[in-house]
C-alpha cells in the first residue's frame, strides 16, 4: 500500500475514492501527495489533486467523477447529462510544467526527473469519445494504476533518496488546499484558465442559487507602477466591462454583471456562463464540423456585429475561439478584450502584454496597428469566417500572403464548386484587402447570406 501524505484533505466521493484506490493498489515505496495548491503571483493557486512520485515518474493527476458518456474534442467536453465543460487537459498540462519546474530547480539530482500530467476518471462506468491528440491521457482508475506500475518513463529509476528530495521539495513550496473560496457575492465552483491577462473562473452567486453559473474574468492590477499607469491599466482592464455593460441586450452577445473590486489589486468582471461549444473546437473536429449550423451562426454574427457596431463597439478579435454555439443553434459572441470602444484609443489589455492577434483572421490594417480598426476590420474577419465554414480552410496561414499579394485569394470553387461563384463574390468583397473596398453593409451581408447558405 502506498504512502499517503495528507496536504489538504478531499472533499467530495470521487475524491475520497480516487485516493483509495490509488492508495490500495501502489506499492509501499510510492507517495501520494493529495489535495495542494501553489500559489501565484495574481494571487490565485493552481489545484493539484494527487502528485504521485512512483518508480520511473512523478505523475499529476486531476481527478473527475463524470459519469456516462463523455464527448468533445481537445477545448470542451460533452458531459452525459448535455453540459458542456471546459478539457482539464490544457491547464493540467500547464500544472504538470510548473511541477516539473520546481523538482529539476530544487536540485541538481532531479534535473532529468520525469513529470506525467493524466485526468483519472473514477467512475467505473465511464466512457470517453474525445477527438483529442492528447486523449491518451485520460485513464479510468486501474487504467491510471497499470501506467504508474507499467510506463518505465524516459529518465531512468527514482531512487529512494531521490523520492524524499522531491517530497520534500512539493511539501516546502505547496500548500493544503483550500475549497471554500469565495469573492465579493459569488463562490468558486472552477479555475477553468489563468495567463498574463486574468484567471478564468466558473463561479455561482451565493444569494441566487438555483445552480445558475457565471464566468469570472479576475484581472490583477499592477499596484506598484505609477498613479498615471496604474489609472491607464485599469481602464484598459475595464475595457470588456464598459464595451458589454453599457451595450444593451441582444440575443447573440453574452451578458455582463457590473464590474468590481477584490481585494487591493484585483478587477472582477462576472459575465453569463454560455452552455455551448466554441466554434474552434467544432471545426477543428471532423465529426462535430458537420453539426455546425452554418447559417445560424453567419446570421447570428451578422446581427450582433450591426448592434455592437451601432453602438460604436468594434470587436476586433472576432475568430471561432469567441464565438460559442448553443445546443439550440443559436450563437454567442464573446472576449471583448480588445475591441475598440470609439473616440481615443488606450491600446488594449492584450497587447499590453505581448499577446497578439490570430493572423489568420484580423484585418491587415488591424494587424499593423490595433488603432486602424474600423466596422470593415469586423467584416473582414466575418469573411474569413465565412471561408473556413463553407471549405473547411481559412483562405491563408500566414498574413504576410495577403500583404505580398494584395488580396485575399479563395479556394471555395476549387472545394465547394457547387457554391463558388456567388459565395466566393461575397466572400471577396468582405475579405477586400483594402479596408475602403470592403462591403459594410451588415444588412445586405445577411440577406445574401440568406440566399446563399
Amino acid at each position: 500500500m502506498a504512502r499517503v501524505r495528507n496536504i489538504g484533505l478531499p472533499v467530495n466521493d470521487s475524491e475520497r475514492k480516487g485516493i483509495a484506490y490509488l492508495a490500495r493498489e501502489l506499492p509501499a515505496n510510492q507517495v501520494l501527495l493529495t489535495n495542494l495548491e501553489l500559489p501565484t503571483r495574481n494571487g490565485f493557486a493552481y489545484e493539484y489533486d494527487i502528485i504521485v512520485i512512483a518508480d520511473y515518474a512523478v505523475y499529476v493527476l486531476e481527478l473527475k467523477g463524470y459519469r456516462g458518456v463523455i464527448k468533445g474534442n481537445a477545448l470542451e467536453w460533452e458531459l452525459s447529462a448535455g453540459s458542456i465543460v471546459k478539457s482539464p487537459i490544457p491547464l493540467l498540462t500547464t500544472k504538470a510544467k510548473i511541477v516539473t519546474t520546481r523538482i529539476t530547480t530544487s536540485s541538481r539530482s532531479l534535473w532529468n526527473v520525469w513529470v506525467r500530467p493524466m485526468v483519472v476518471l473514477t467512475d467505473d462506468q465511464v466512457s470517453v469519445r474525445v477527438q483529442d491528440p492528447m486523449a491518451p491521457l485520460i485513464k479510468k482508475l486501474d487504467e491510471s494504476v497499470r501506467t504508474i506500475l507499467t510506463d518505465v518513463g524516459r529518465s531512468g529509476l527514482i531512487t529512494p533518496a531521490m523520492s524524499a528530495k522531491i517530497e520534500e521539495a512539493i511539501a516546502k513550496q505547496f500548500l493544503p488546499l483550500k475549497r471554500d473560496k469565495e469573492i465579493g457575492d459569488y463562490r468558486i465552483l472552477e479555475q477553468v484558465n489563468t495567463n498574463d491577462l486574468y484567471t478564468t473562473l466558473i463561479a455561482e452567486h451565493k444569494l441566487l442559487g438555483g445552480g445558475r453559473r457565471y464566468v469570472l474574468k479576475v484581472y490583477t492590477l499592477k499596484i506598484y507602477d505609477s498613479l498615471e499607469e496604474q489609472k491607464k491599466h485599469q481602464a484598459r482592464v475595464l475595457r470588456e466591462a464598459c464595451a458589454l455593460f453599457d451595450l444593451p441586450a441582444h440575443p447573440n452577445l453574452v451578458r455582463a454583471n457590473p464590474p468590481f473590486p477584490s481585494e487591493d489589486d484585483k478587477i472582477v468582471l462576472p459575465l453569463e456562463w454560455v452552455d455551448g461549444h466554441a466554434l474552434r473546437g467544432l471545426l477543428d473536429d471532423k465529426q462535430t464540423a458537420r453539426t455546425i449550423p452554418v447559417k445560424n451562426v453567419l446570421m447570428g454574427l451578422c446581427s450582433v456585429l450591426k448592434h455592437v457596431h451601432g453602438y460604436g463597439v468594434i470587436h476586433r478579435d472576432l475568430r471561432p475561439d469567441n464565438v460559442i454555439v448553443c445546443p439550440d443553434g443559436s450563437i454567442r459572441l464573446v472576449n471583448f478584450d480588445c475591441a475598440h470602444l470609439g473616440g481615443q484609443d488606450m491600446g488594449t489589455i492584450a497587447t499590453r502584454v505581448g499577446r497578439t492577434l490570430d493572423e489568420r483572421y484580423v484585418a491587415p490594417e488591424v494587424w499593423m496597428d490595433p488603432a486602424n480598426a474600423t466596422k470593415s476590420s469586423d467584416i473582414y474577419s466575418l469573411g474569413i469566417i465565412f471561408h473556413e465554414l463553407l471549405t473547411g480552410r481559412t483562405p491563408y496561414q500566414k498574413i504576410m500572403e495577403v500583404y505580398k499579394s494584395k488580396e485575399v485569394k479563395s479556394c471555395m470553387g476549387e472545394v465547394r464548386p457547387e457554391i463558388g461563384g456567388e459565395a466566393e463574390k461575397l466572400f471577396l468583397e468582405m475579405s477586400a484587402f483594402e479596408a475602403r473596398s470592403r462591403m459594410t453593409d451588415l444588412s445586405e451581408i445577411q440577406g445574401r447570406i440568406e440566399r446563399l447558405v
